[in-house]
């Protein structure tokens, strides 16, 4: 019989699961009507990722289609890739947002996730997410988050167990990182809290038409120390996050949706663009 409720296992390696899960009489920050409430607001302005103004999140549509490009000239297309399989996007099932949105909504210690790259047993690349408190470098944290329904992306629910997952990040330095020797394919990108309350608040307003988010690869073509203090390589690469509409078996990509969130509505700053999110911190330099 199946289980009840599927567990987002995020862990380094078995031995250290520590089913660390922070307190559990920590204020819910969300109101009856499923709103953020001004304490959510107040913390998500607050975040490390967000306190430069949340105008920083947003790549604009056409910036991002040439970020994309440039990822595919400069990793996709590289010469010693063209037997294995780094992937453009993976897409990632909306119940998998919103239990990390929920998790860091409860569990206020948190201040967001590490997209982690991963490698395959047949050399394609994947994801992994995993939960960070603040430190020095936001420090990962193995903790076990409950995802709902119990049929929610298998993928998600199974690859990131401990041994596996560190064998699959070790394995994509090998195949594509080339042993350190590409460096400036980034390892993972950190990403705060705040960007997973944004897409749940988008998830939440359109639940009959959004399905999730695909997150792309892309790569930057300026270093801008300035803006992006963690870039370390002019042409680093990052991910970009757009929500998606369910079209099929497809997930199609709605750029336009962000601007419609209440979030940025509240605040009055994307001036009608469309886009998706990218801001982030990458490793190289912000490692663990």
């Amino acid at each position: 019989m199946r289980p009840l409720l599927f567990y987002l296992i995020v862990c380094i390696c078995l031995s250290a699961c520590n089913n660390e899960t922070g307190s559990s009489n920590t204020k819910n920050e969300m109101d009856s009507s499923g709103s953020l409430n001004k304490s959510a607001h107040v913390a998500i302005m607050t975040d490390s990722a967000c306190y430069i103004g949340l105008d920083n999140l947003l790549v604009d549509s056409a910036r991002a289609d040439t970020m994309r490009n440039f990822f595919d000239s400069l990793y996709i297309k590289h010469s010693s890739f063209t037997k294995k399989n780094l992937v453009r996007n993976i897409w990632i099932d909306s119940c998998v947002i919103t239990a990390f949105a929920t998790f860091f909504e409860t569990q206020t210690k948190y201040d967001g996730a590490r997209f982690y790259s991963g490698s395959n047993s047949n050399n394609k690349s994947t994801l992994m997410l995993v939960p960070t408190i603040p430190g020095k470098n936001h420090d990962d944290v193995l903790v076990s988050i409950p995802v709902n329904p119990t049929d929610c992306n298998r993928e998600f629910t199974n690859f990131n167990l401990g041994f596996a997952m560190a064998n699959k990040k070790d394995k994509f330095h090998r195949d594509f990182r080339e042993n350190g020797h590409l460096d400036s394919l980034s390892i993972s990108v950190w990403m705060g809290r705040c960007v997973f309350i944004i897409l749940k608040d988008l998830l939440r307003q359109n639940p009959s038409t959004l399905d999730g988010v695909n997150v792309y690869f892309a790569a930057y073509d300026s270093l801008k120390r300035n803006q992006r203090p963690s870039q370390k390589y002019q042409y680093q690469s990052t991910i970009i996050l757009v929500p998606t509409r369910s079209n099929g078996k497809k997930h199609t990509d709605d750029w336009h949706i962000l601007k419609s969130s209440s979030l940025y509505q509240k605040w009055k700053i994307l001036s009608g663009r469309d886009g998706g999110l990218n801001h982030g911190e990458l490793c190289p330099e912000d490692c663990p």
